[in-house]
């Protein structure tokens, strides 16, 4: 496994005035109450995610949240027959000891992850074929820009630190950076190590699932989808080589970007399908399949749970 990637946090980034202007930015945009792991392993290149998210940015509009629950409901739908699959309120409340009203708080923390993914896979698609010279989505006068701002009911999701980690979850974070093939744990696996005993359950029936045809072929309709969805967004997400220079970026600084882009864009339908099975095992199947603006609705207004 390669050196883990550096990342910088939210609490880090509060100290450089033009990195905490993106990450708030970012946060608002993408309505939620934290920067995604995957634009953090960009900010140790300040500049770089700047104009990574100047790029990006333009094109998270209705049109992408549209698209963004088609693919994950494709996701959800491919991993019906899962053979691995059961329900883990029964284990969570038997062997490792949990009371009824933490299932809601942990399954109310993964839908974050479900509201926010699949956007990423498809903006960071949009990156990758950017970087590529083949710019995805299409230049459109009709724009109906997203939301802004957090639900108040929205959970921020607490996440260990790798860095930090000790024990048998250090040991965890190790085999999940492996398995992945990623210098990095992401924010899934991190909200999940602060119940460890679920973490460890949750890891062994992943790496079991990531074994079948069932989850191979559930990626693959993520993958598919996802071309689909760069066709649904109406503003081009474009990178041309004399944009770079004029911000200033160096060659060096292109490779870097194209390196962590490259893995990002492969782990993001992975992490999908996964999430979208850890939610179907904890809620069951109509809560995997509640659409993202049910969940902002959600929180909103709490009274609707």
């Amino acid at each position: 496994m390669a050196e883990r990637w550096s990342e910088i946090l939210e609490d880090r980034a509060e100290e450089q005035e033009k990195l905490r202007l993106v990450y708030r930015d970012i946060a608002a945009t993408l309505r939620v109450r934290f920067v995604p792991w995957t634009f953090r392993v960009l900010a140790p290149q300040e500049e770089l995610l700047g104009y990574v998210w100047r790029r990006l940015s333009p094109a998270i509009t209705d049109q992408l949240e549209t698209a963004a629950d088609t693919l994950w409901h494709h996701a959800v739908n491919a991993l019906a027959e899962a053979p691995h699959g059961r329900d883990h309120r029964a284990q969570l409340l038997g062997e490792l000891g949990f009371s009824r009203e933490q299932i809601p708080q942990l399954l109310d923390r993964l839908q974050v992850y479900r509201h926010v993914d699949p956007k990423l896979v498809v903006l960071f698609t949009a990156l990758e074929q950017a970087l590529a010279g083949r710019p995805g989505g299409v230049q459109s006068r009709v724009v109906w820009p997203t939301g802004r701002g957090v639900p108040p009911g929205m959970p921020r999701p607490e996440r260990v630190n790798p860095q930090e980690a000790t024990g048998a979850v250090a040991s965890l974070f190790r085999t999940i950076e492996e398995r992945l093939r990623l210098p990095t744990v992401p924010d899934e696996y991190r909200t999940l190590a602060h119940w460890p005993e679920y973490l460890k359950y949750a890891w062994t029936e992943i790496e079991a699932l990531m074994d079948t045809d069932t989850y191979r072929k559930a990626v693959q309709e993520v993958e598919v989808r996802t071309v689909e969805a760069l066709q649904q967004l109406r503003r081009r997400v474009e990178i041309a080589p004399e944009d770079l220079e004029r911000w200033g970026i160096s060659p060096d600084e292109r490779a870097f970007l194209e390196e962590r882009v490259t893995a990002i864009r492969r782990i993001l339908p992975e992490l999908t399908v996964q999430i979208a099975y850890l939610i179907a095992a904890l809620g069951g199947p109509e809560e995997a399949r509640l659409a993202s603006d049910a969940l902002l609705r959600r929180w909103t207004s709490p009274q609707l749970r």
